[in-house]
């Protein structure tokens, strides 16, 4: 066997036919097949884990800032920012927009919600993730996070 090779050195044959060449993309191709989609589902996921982990770290930031404003939450996150809760405002991953903040400082008790309508897209069409204290982390149902409420 080792003969073969060593004669089609010599003898300037050097190169590969067209079919190796071909069952070589074959395998190739077969293989990006299976792994892209599993890659981008990964990717995917991953972008929906950091959304509820950013707004569960805004979450903390505003009940840090209720306790400290006798129960009001602030107008805007950016305040979370300019009064040192938080170092960064996070954003929506793989983006550079902010979450939806929408605060209700006259209910009783005060309430707020955030809502990111951009992560969910890629794996659950039609939902948007939401957070409110009352409720939680969820994947509501909605076209956008402009039809979000807090009652």
């Amino acid at each position: 066997m080792l003969t073969f090779f060593a004669r089609r050195l010599r003898d300037h044959d050097r190169g590969f036919t067209l079919i190796e060449l071909l069952i070589v993309i074959a395998i190739i191709a077969i293989l990006a097949a299976v792994l892209i989609p599993n890659f981008l589902r990964s990717r995917a996921q991953a972008a929906v884990a950091a959304s509820k982990s950013n707004m569960k770290n805004i979450a903390t930031a505003l009940e840090s800032y209720a306790i400290d404003h006798n129960g009001q939450y602030p107008a805007s996150q950016a305040e979370l920012y300019d009064q040192g809760y938080m170092k960064a405002v996070p954003t929506i991953p793989n983006t550079t927009a902010q979450y939806t903040y929408k605060v209700d400082n006259t209910a009783a008790p005060p309430i707020y919600g955030l809502c990111d309508d951009v992560t969910l897209k890629a794996v659950s069409p039609g939902k948007v993730l939401t957070y409110r204290p009352d409720k939680g982390l969820e994947e509501a149902t909605l076209d956008s996070c402009a039809d979000f409420t807090v009652p």
